[in-house]
């Protein structure tokens, strides 16, 4: 198999490839991601502000003044 062939066929893969992971992180983007306390579906965006609010968020983020 001469120089240019193997170019070729390794070229191919590599584009093949980055396709692929970026098809895959584009579906894992516009999915969003989902709240670990009520489990519904939000934005990338929001899922970090919307876990500190949820209403069944019932983590106490207080300092423990008792020392």
């Amino acid at each position: 198999m001469s120089k240019n062939m193997k170019l070729a066929i390794n070229g191919t893969v590599a584009l093949l490839l980055l396709g692929a992971l970026i098809w895959f992180a584009w579906g894992k983007k516009t999915e969003g991601a989902v709240c670990v306390f009520c489990g519904k579906t939000f934005s990338h965006e929001n899922i970090s502000f919307h876990q500190l609010s949820c209403e069944d968020n019932n983590v106490n983020m207080q300092f423990d003044r008792s020392r």
